[in-house]
């Protein structure tokens, strides 16, 4: 893992966040994302990022339902 100036305050995906549609694939489902951000905390991921992700992401989804329309 990385030292702590280098660790992200999010969970960061290359190629843009898994949940939203790109010209060369469909958005995941968010349950998907979860799974993998959880299976990659500690490798890809800071432990801590990831629990307080897990901890607000009925939250988030209750935003993202309200601005996206997801």
């Amino acid at each position: 893992m990385g030292r702590v100036e280098n660790r992200g305050a999010s969970p960061r995906f290359r190629g843009g966040p898994p949940d939203s549609n790109r010209l060369t694939r469909r958005a995941l489902p968010n349950e998907e994302v979860v799974e993998i951000t959880r299976a990659q905390r500690g490798t890809s991921f800071d432990p801590k990022v990831v629990d307080a992700f897990v901890k607000v992401r009925k939250d988030l989804e209750v935003i993202q339902r309200e601005y996206v329309g997801n």
